[in-house]
């Protein structure tokens, strides 16, 4: 997964859990230029993913 993250710059995570949500706004503040939101639908969570491919 490491090995992957520099091909990446974003990633959702869908879910309703606090604890998980309070780690990847963990995680995102630690990893420079990789950001990591949660969404509470999958709608949303698609749709910021795509802006990321329309904007590159």
């Amino acid at each position: 997964m490491m090995a992957m993250l520099h091909q990446l710059d974003r990633c959702a995570l869908v879910t309703h859990n606090q604890l998980f949500r309070a780690g990847a706004a963990f995680e995102s503040a630690l990893i420079p230029g990789y950001e990591i939101r949660s969404f509470d639908n999958e709608a949303s969570a698609k749709e910021w993913l795509e802006e990321a491919r329309q904007t590159a």
